[in-house]
């Protein structure tokens, strides 16, 4: 903030910041009380139902039944993809990466009590988030699903089945003919549909972090540096599609250094707590949101979703109850055995 030519538009920066890590602490707090959890999913669940209702009202007629917006035309008029209560389908996308784990989650738990008609409710979910989001065509969005299923994934017994199907499922997505394969395949090709668009954004945030790689160009200035790195003939302004570069830029290598360790470190104890609790729904809720974390971080490679105000308050605060269950409702094995 000190160095920054925009001190106003600096200080708001340090505000986002400011408020990410009080999500993250309104987080924790909010699972001192057990009973707090089930309202926090049953929220959770019911805006992700709503949401990929909405979207599937928007595929079929043209418009989502919240907002009245109309889907996102691609390749002219011949596909539109859906954005649901979103403006853009990426946005979109991304933010139903971190109700897949809780989907799962939820269809553990209710296969573990024998409760048919709940697993079949998580089942549900879990089909529409897959409906929603493969109609979005977000390939970022995909991406950080799949990563959020593997992490899921990792910390249990029966991992290498469910690592198969997470790679069954990507297999046919990649192999089968369709215009989600057509997307994916763009992945690998620079020169496909808006890759170099991308490449573009990412070389001249690069140049950015280039004119001052240790402190950077000032807290959210970004979009006041654009028009001067901007590249001849470009004929807007733009994110960077990719959080931690943009970041750099702003905030210098070492202020980008310091959040991601911050993260690591915050991420790890939940994963240690994780692995060392005894079986419970707490356990399963925490692994489900901090597998959504984990998938909006590697999202985060592709996307400014940690400079969107809405993105930005889910990650913290699947981040922040994550944290609060590891912390205070995760009981220990040792000590239930004792």
């Amino acid at each position: 903030m000190a160095i920054s030519r925009y001190p106003s538009v600096s200080a708001r920066g340090f505000g986002k910041y400011a408020q990410g890590f009080l999500l993250l602490y309104a987080g924790i707090d909010l699972m001192r009380d057990p009973a707090r959890l089930r309202g926090f999913v049953t929220a959770l669940v019911t805006v992700y139902v709503v949401a990929t209702l909405a979207a599937a009202w928007q595929d079929r007629f043209g418009a989502d039944f919240i907002y009245w917006r109309a889907a996102n035309p691609y390749h002219g008029e011949k596909i539109l993809r859906v954005t649901g209560t979103y403006k853009q389908c990426n946005d979109f996308g991304t933010f139903l990466l971190p109700g897949f784990g809780l989907s799962l989650a939820l269809l553990i738990e209710a296969l573990r009590r024998r409760r048919m008609l709940a697993a079949a409710g998580a089942a549900l979910l879990f089909t529409l988030l897959s409906y929603a989001l493969l109609r979005s065509l977000s390939r970022s969005a995909m991406v950080g699903v799949f990563a959020s299923l593997v992490v899921f994934s990792l910390f249990f017994r029966w991992r290498w089945k469910a690592l198969a199907a997470v790679a069954l499922a990507c297999a046919l997505l990649w192999f089968v003919p369709s215009e989600t394969s057509a997307r994916l395949h763009g992945l690998v090709n620079p020169q496909s549909d808006t890759m170099p668009e991308r490449l573009l954004l990412l070389k001249t945030a690069l140049r950015m972090v280039k004119q001052s790689p240790l402190f950077g160009l000032g807290l959210n200035t970004y979009s006041d540096y654009f028009p001067k790195f901007r590249p001849e003939g470009y004929p807007s302004y733009m994110y960077a599609h990719n959080s931690y570069v943009q970041m750099a830029a702003e905030s210098g290598v070492l202020g980008i250094g310091l959040y991601l360790a911050f993260l690591a470190a915050v991420l790890f104890r939940i994963a240690r707590s994780v692995l060392r609790a005894e079986e419970s729904f707490p356990k399963l809720a925490a692994l489900a949101l901090f597998s959504g974390a984990a998938g909006l971080l590697v999202n985060a490679l592709f996307e400014s979703l940690l400079q969107s105000t809405q993105l930005r308050t889910l990650f913290w605060s699947i981040l922040g109850v994550a944290a609060g269950l590891a912390c205070q409702r995760l009981r220990p094995k040792e000590a239930a055995r004792a």
